[in-house]
Order: C-alpha cells, then structure tokens, then sequence
C-alpha cells in the first residue's frame, strides 16, 4: 500500500538516479528524471504503478494553486498552462 510517504521516497530516489546518469547536453534534466522515474516504476513497483498515478494527481491538484501560479508567472516573466505545469 502506497501512502504519501513511498511516493516521495520514489520521487527522491529516481532523481538522485537521473542526477548519476551521464547526459548530452542538450538533454533536459526534467526529461531523464522522468524517464528514470517510468522505469522504476516498471521494475520496482509495478503493483503500485496505479496508487503512484494517484498520489501523483492528488498532490497536482493541491499544486494549482493561485499564489504558486503567481510566483510562476513573476519568475517566468509570464506563464500560461505549460509554464505552470514544468514549474
């Protein structure tokens, strides 16, 4: 069972993974922790590929907030949709 915990214990060990990956240097740091995040997520917690999509949607849905989209738009100098979802 995946509680909130687990999720972010994911979240942290797939970056520090992504972080000792050589990479080209064109290739975007968010780009590799994503693909590293989807292949533990294949091989370690298949079982919880589903509670892992749910804690991630959960937690997106607290992040839509007016005041983290105002610091977006301020740091960005602008930010629609797409801009606020990488922020």
């Amino acid at each position: 069972m995946m509680d909130d915990k687990l999720f972010w214990s994911i979240i942290d060990a797939s970056r520090k993974r992504a972080s000792e990956l050589p990479r080209a240097r064109s290739q975007d740091f968010s780009d590799l922790h994503e693909r590293t995040l989807a292949e533990m997520l294949r091989t370690e917690f298949p079982e919880g590929v589903a509670e892992f999509n749910a804690w991630f949607w959960h937690f997106h849905r607290q992040a839509y907030r007016w005041d983290l989209w105002g610091a977006a738009y301020w740091l960005g100098g602008g930010c629609g949709d797409d801009g606020f979802t990488d922020f």
